[in-house]
């Protein structure tokens, strides 16, 4: 690394670590254009970080630097049949090691239908290489996590049911996932090798390549692959798909099972509380048509109520007159009769 603080000449090679994977070739070529006159050499790294990657970018006008390892340059571009010698500037060396002029491969524009698994969708692939047509840039690919814990490192999915779980070296859920299920066989998602989880080793035959991360077949040192050994290999995967599918044919015959006994259950409880929701329909249509009788013998008594209050109301009514009537009676015989008194002692004197 170059020190921004000594007074040391600095590097001509930047690399760029993380580039989107929606951004193809292309789309890069067109945001260094502007720099391609001071641009010696592009290369395109990947590694199985996914949905992203790297770029190495070899500038002319900063001095010496470290030459790109495993660089393999044509002696002519392919779309325009020029040599590339160091004089040449803006050079892009693909993921396969196919070296080309930027504005070159600028025109070229090769989109490419590409489909999609598993959705079956089709999506135009841009940055394919024009030699061998290999896809430059990762396809988007959606993330994977733990559907215990949801971590999304060191992940492993079953090869049988698909469960994707974490490694014994994090929580162990994918080995707990064994321990339940029996299913022995797990592929490592970053590296794509499978463990026997019964031999406790990996099983794979294929490796990947260190160059452009492709699965090649491992190949035998010497003449030991003889007829007999590739008969052994062959009845050994054979045991290997055929033990396989039938832990899978039991694995989903045993959760069919299971569904149709979760079902059977729900519907017999189903048909238990409908026959309870009957039986209080039936028991609250009994109760509302008793709550109806006795409303109406309510009503029925409310109205003779009222009507003995109104014949009440009128005597109350009649017995107050007549009692207004006597108090005036009594208060004109009071003074009647004082008059007679007062009379009464005049006569007398």
């Amino acid at each position: 690394m170059t020190s921004l603080t000594e007074a040391v000449r600095r590097s001509a090679m930047v690399c760029i670590l993380t580039v989107p994977a929606t951004m193809t070739s292309h789309d890069l070529m067109k945001l260094l254009a502007p720099f391609n006159d001071v641009t010696e050499h592009m290369k395109i790294i990947r590694d199985s970080t996914p949905n992203q990657y790297m770029v190495l970018l070899k500038f002319c006008s900063q001095g010496a630097s470290l030459p790109v390892m495993e660089l393999t340059e044509l002696p002519k571009c392919t779309v325009c049949l020029e040599r590339m010698d160091e004089s040449v500037n803006g050079i892009l060396t693909t993921l396969c090691n196919h070296s080309f002029h930027s504005q070159c491969l600028q025109r070229w524009d090769d989109a490419t239908t590409t489909r999609l698994k598993p959705t079956g969708l089709t999506a135009l692939c841009a940055s394919r290489c024009p030699v061998c047509r290999y896809c430059q840039t990762p396809e988007p690919v959606e993330e994977n996590k733990c559907f215990e814990c949801g971590v999304q490192e060191n992940l492993w999915i079953c090869l049988i049911c698909g469960h994707i779980g974490c490694g014994r070296y994090v929580s162990r859920h994918a080995h707990k996932h064994f321990e339940e299920t029996q299913h022995t066989y797990a592929m490592q998602l970053t590296n794509h090798r499978v463990w026997d989880y019964a031999g406790d080793n990996y099983v794979h035959r294929l490796v990947a390549s260190k160059t452009d991360g492709k699965m090649v077949q491992y190949e035998c040192e010497g003449d030991t692959c003889h007829a007999e050994k590739i008969d052994a290999l062959q009845l050994e995967y054979s045991y290997l798909l055929t033990s396989q599918l039938e832990s899978q044919r039991i694995y989903w015959e045993n959760k069919i099972v299971h569904l149709e006994k979760e079902t059977t259950e729900e519907m017999n409880n189903m048909k238990v509380k409908f026959k309870e929701t009957l039986e209080r329909c039936d028991n609250l249509e009994r109760r509302s048509g008793e709550m109806g009788k006795e409303k109406q013998a309510m009503e029925k008594k409310c109205t003779q109520l009222q009507t003995r209050v109104s014949k009440l109301s009128q005597e109350l009514k009649e017995e107050q007159e007549m009692n207004r009537c006597l108090r005036a009676n009594q208060t004109q015989l009071q003074s009647q009769l004082a008059e007679e008194e007062r009379k009464g002692k005049e006569t007398g004197e």
